[in-house]
């Protein structure tokens, strides 16, 4: 049972620490220090899951609120 959980965060959480490591790709150039490189793709990577959980509260709020717009016409 304890590796199906294992299992199930690395679906969830290894995509977000690939896009970390890309972007800090990106940013770094490969002559920087990997120690830089660890604490920027983590930066990254933990800037993009407070990017996942504000549209998560985003979409939570348009659906608890039905998205209902008032139309005078």
């Amino acid at each position: 049972m304890r590796i199906l959980r294992y299992i199930f965060w690395a679906f969830i959480y290894l995509p977000i620490f690939c896009a970390g490591y890309y972007l800090s790709n990106l940013a770094l150039s490969p002559a920087d220090r990997s120690l830089n490189h660890l604490i920027i793709a983590l930066l990254f990577s933990y800037l993009v899951y407070l990017f996942i959980f504000f549209l998560k509260g985003l979409l939570l709020s348009l659906k608890r609120r039905g998205n209902k717009r008032d139309h005078q016409n």
